[in-house]
């Protein structure tokens, strides 16, 4: 595999200290898939970029920054000749599958094909690549990338994500595409896989200003795909890996994004209406899995356009980050943040909630007590001075009659009038109590139903950020 970046032709006696633009002739069309494979800590056989990819000059800083760049699991030459395509009507004259591990330990797939013919014809090529409409000896070629991913020890799932990124790498360009509107012409047409005219008004391509100082060697940056023509082999090397960080990190972007909305869902789904106790045992889970994210966020994603901490060269760094900003991830990673921002609001705010119910419980409980307290008092209190009054030496006690006797049904009757007179203040203030507790309750309730009904309406409606 290494083979296919194949060392350029010696540079010319008067330019000893310069590369030249790689020798293949052939026009190559490097596919970047990502996965949404398991993640793995620990693969054998795994190399750096370097042993598989020349760098030329900047060798050193690739294998320097290996462990913030993407490594080489496996690689698969397959037979050009038994490759099947829905498009294109070109014949492949190499072709193989690359498997890559991110330091995050997602997996990308890429598929590299060579041909022959004018630049225009990869269009077809590129859609058929794009929409995975190639297969290889009849195997479609997501299947053959899960199986080279499971024999290499990484448990694959079945399909690839939807983010992917698509590199062409031409010649020399002839000259009739080197003035200005032709060489936009073509670019846009390949960027865009359309054969269709296009003004450069209305496009959002980018043209990295480091690698557009010779007519005869520009390159254009786009979305889904990017087009390099006469460059040296290490920067389409260097390339590669740019791509397969920004289609990972498009991966890892969008998995934080779904599992932090999965998990306010849950957590209002399943746990809003329960009591207290349910909830801060769930709220403190999220919270740990915000602060994960977070550091994922930042450390898988938004670190990934921060190459020149790695490698210093003008015309790497220039097509990174035009790579990086034309895939959308700046702003992906703002949604992303605030999401993951808000979320944390909205957590501390439902803590600062629960812990506002649990001390409105508290003070409930407390107030019980203290009826209780009350009201035994005021029942104690008549009962004592009945008790009392039968005790005293006065001509009011008759000591021969029973103290159940009817004359003494007044003094009962006063007795059991001062007790609910007495009582009725602590009975009605409890009535309150409870009452504007349940009030509370109906209404977190009534909440927590209104937020589940937004909720429904959002999945049946949402938008999702780009792919």
């Amino acid at each position: 595999m290494s083979a296919w970046h194949e060392d350029p032709v010696a540079a010319a006696s008067n330019h000893p200290y310069f590369d030249p633009p790689t020798a293949r002739s052939t026009i190559r069309v490097t596919n970047v898939y990502g996965t949404e494979w398991l993640p793995v800590e620990d693969l054998d056989g795994i190399v750096p970029v370097t042993g598989r990819l020349r760098f030329g000059r900047l060798a050193d800083a690739y294998t320097r920054g290996a462990d913030q760049l993407p490594a080489v699991v496996a690689t698969r030459e397959l037979d050009a000749a038994e490759l099947g395509f829905r498009r294109w009507a070109g014949t492949a004259e190499r072709a193989g599958v690359w498997l890559f591990v991110l330091p995050s330990g997602r997996a990308v797939v890429g598929l590299t094909i060579d041909f022959s013919g004018a630049p225009l014809d990869a269009i077809d090529l590129l859609e058929d690549c794009y929409y995975g409409d190639v297969t290889a000896a009849g195997t479609d070629v997501a299947d053959l990338a899960a199986r080279l991913a499971r024999e290499s020890g990484i448990p694959a799932a079945e399909g690839l994500a939807p983010e992917r990124h698509q590199l062409v790498f031409l010649p020399v360009l002839e000259e009739r595409y080197r003035q200005g509107p032709e060489r936009f012409d073509l670019m846009q047409r390949l960027v865009y896989r359309a054969d269709l005219p296009s003004s450069e008004e209305s496009s959002s391509i980018e043209f990295p200003g480091e690698l557009n100082r010779h007519s005869y060697a520009p390159a254009a940056v786009g979305p889904y795909v990017s087009v390099l023509a006469g460059q040296q082999d290490y920067v389409e090397n260097a390339a590669l890996v740019s791509a397969v960080q920004c289609v990972g990190a498009e991966v890892m972007s969008r998995k934080i994004w779904e599992d932090a909305n999965e998990d306010f869902r849950r957590f209002h789904d399943d746990v809003a209406t329960a009591g207290s106790r349910q909830q801060r045992l769930a709220l403190e889970p999220i919270a740990r899995k915000i602060a994960r994210r977070k550091t994922q966020l930042s450390h898988d994603v938004e670190s990934v356009r921060e190459l020149d901490l790695v490698v210093r060269s003008l015309r790497v760094l220039s097509f990174h980050k035009s790579l990086f900003d034309a895939m959308g991830l700046r702003e992906r990673c703002e949604v992303v943040d605030r999401l993951l921002a808000r979320n944390e609001q909205a957590m501390s705010a439902e803590a600062t909630a629960i812990a506002s119910a649990e001390r409105r419980a508290d003070d409930v409980r407390r107030f019980g007590w203290s009826l209780a307290v009350v009201s035994t008092s005021t029942f104690a209190i008549p009962v004592t001075v009945l008790l009392a009054f039968f005790g005293v030496n006065a001509a009011e006690v008759d000591g021969s009659a029973s103290m159940f006797s009817a004359a003494y049904l007044p003094v009962y009757l006063a007795t059991v009038a001062v007790c609910l007179i007495v009582g009725a203040g602590p009975a009605v203030a409890w009535t309150l109590v409870q009452r504007s507790r349940l009030r509370q309750e109906s209404e977190r309730s009534q909440e927590a139903v209104n937020l589940a009904g937004s909720q429904d309406l959002i999945r049946r409606r949402r938008i999702p950020i780009r792919r």
